[in-house]
């Protein structure tokens, strides 16, 4: 019973240090929760910021499939033997695929959708997609990329690799 004898109570904060440490509380749960709503206000505009990104990405695939064919039988004297369509081989999402022949030579289009095409990098998914398909059908393969804007240093390299390049405005 000694050990109970000899605790003695903390002193109680007065009534002036009461409420100022209620204030720090208040003004530490304000400051909490407006960390909170910004950080949900920036999760939900990144996604509405995505969405819309994927939304005119789609509607210029879409727009692609329309007007590619006409454009490269006239620019290229490709003729597209299939409609294009997205797909899904091997797991690898394709944004263009079809068949098509030029001359006597028959070959898959394999294509992707960049809005702004200004490095390299953006390159590698079409690759991998290029790999896949080659892997499944066994066929020659020509690279499309359908574009906005592309720099005029990454249109050269990719054409010198022979990647057929379409920029909207020239489907007019």
């Amino acid at each position: 019973m000694k050990a109970i004898a000899e605790f003695t109570p903390a002193p109680q904060p007065t009534e002036p240090e009461s409420a100022e440490l209620s204030k720090s509380l208040e003004t530490m749960r304000t400051q909490s929760e407006q960390e909170s709503e910004e950080e949900e206000f920036v999760d939900e505009f990144s996604e509405s910021i995505d969405d819309i990104a994927n939304s005119l990405s789609y509607e210029l695939e879409n727009e692609a499939y329309c007007k590619l064919p006409a454009y490269l039988k006239t620019h290229y004297q490709i003729e597209i033997t299939e409609r294009f369509i997205r797909t899904m081989i091997d797991g690898e999402e394709v944004n263009l695929f079809t068949k098509a022949i030029r001359h006597t030579q028959t070959f898959l289009v394999v294509g992707k959708i960049i809005m702004r095409l200004d490095d390299f990098a953006q390159i590698e998914p079409l690759e991998k997609s290029i790999q896949v398909v080659k892997a499944q059908f066994h066929q020659p393969i020509l690279p499309l990329i359908v574009t906005h804007f592309v720099l005029p240093a990454v249109l050269e390299t990719v054409r010198e690799q022979g990647m057929i390049v379409v920029q909207t405005f020239e489907w007019g």
